[in-house]
């Protein structure tokens, strides 16, 4: 048996439809057929929908995915049994669907599109056993919002820069790939962030989970040199990193403490800092072979630290997208 795990997603309208090769999920737009399709196979196969076919509570959650943009994640096993892996798996695919448009598209955009500050409506999600016997649905608060289009541009840079990895790395239980999951879930908290203190804060806290791996070392130091060396091979290019970010950091520990902060545009700092994390996050998930533990990362920087650059780093993404975030903050 299998179960087929749908939610509606209030972050996407979906134009083109964005299917993974190895992760079992797809974020698509539900047709009116479609929709019917699965009200009369519920209706052939469950006993609770036949009975009060025209009231019943599953014929019009069926109804309300009709030309929907949802996510479908299909997995093997009973509802019961896969539903909180399910749940998980379509809001990380979401989640990291939603920040790849960070390499193109710069905060207030993200804003007005997320809708901000409006009241919530609802959403629903539905999950179905395979011989449609087993049916469980819920509603929960969404904000109103204008959604990201997946389309074709969407999902080709989603394949270009090999997003589907990110969510796989993500997916394992390793340190290393625990500490990649924080980061991605405080940079997509910082994302949806309005007062941009608090989100210079969260994203202060996706960068240590990301580089710091003991809670005893200095953060300034740590944080700005393994930026670099992942980042680029380059000496030139590694410095001008390195002082990005201690510029943030300094950033950073003005907003925490409480201080007025001297730095000139923190608004493009903090857009230029996201975007080095995300390729960041990139980097270390397309070269997971090289890093099988926190432990041989740990190890790695500090082989960069006193070694040659390591020419054998797989980037898997085009280099615009490292030189148009640097824009974001010239150093001068």
């Amino acid at each position: 048996m299998f179960s087929r795990y749908i939610r509606t997603s209030w972050m996407f309208i979906a134009e083109k439809p964005l299917k993974l090769k190895e992760v079992p999920v797809r974020i698509f737009r539900l047709t009116k057929d479609e929709s019917e399709k699965l009200i009369k196979r519920a209706a052939s196969r469950n006993v609770f929908v036949k009975r009060g076919f025209e009231n019943n509570f599953y014929v019009g959650r069926f109804k309300g995915l009709a030309d929907k943009t949802i996510v479908e994640v299909l997995l093997p096993g009973k509802p019961n049994e896969v539903f909180e892996e399910a749940q998980n798996l379509a809001d990380l695919t979401e989640r990291i669907a939603f920040l790849s448009s960070v390499l193109e598209m710069d905060r207030k955009a993200f804003q007005v599109l997320m809708g901000l500050g409006q009241d919530p409506k609802k959403s629903f999600h539905i999950i179905i056993s395979s011989d449609f016997r087993r049916l469980s649905s819920s509603r929960n608060p969404e904000r109103r919002v204008l959604g990201f289009t997946i389309n074709k541009r969407f999902t080709e840079r989603f394949e270009e820069c090999c997003f589907e990895n990110l969510i796989l790395h993500c997916k394992n239980t390793s340190e290393l790939s625990h500490k990649v999951s924080q980061t991605i879930n405080w940079l997509y908290e910082s994302r949806m962030e309005p007062r941009e203190d608090a989100a210079i804060a969260k994203t202060g806290i996706a960068l240590e989970s990301l580089l710091v791996f003991d809670s005893s070392e200095n953060l300034r130091k740590p944080i700005s040199e393994r930026s670099a060396y992942l980042l680029s091979s380059d000496p030139d290019i590694r410095l001008s990193i390195n002082r990005t970010f201690n510029k943030f950091y300094d950033l950073r520990s003005d907003i925490v403490h409480g201080r007025k902060t001297k730095i000139k545009n923190a608004s493009g700092l903090l857009e230029c800092t996201d975007r080095l994390i995300l390729l960041m996050c990139l980097i270390v998930s397309s070269n997971k072979a090289k890093w099988k533990t926190k432990d041989s990362m740990l190890e790695w920087f500090e082989q960069q630290k006193w070694g040659s650059p390591d020419l054998g780093i797989k980037f898997s993404f085009p280099e615009e997208y490292f030189y148009h975030a640097l824009r974001y903050f010239p150093l001068t």
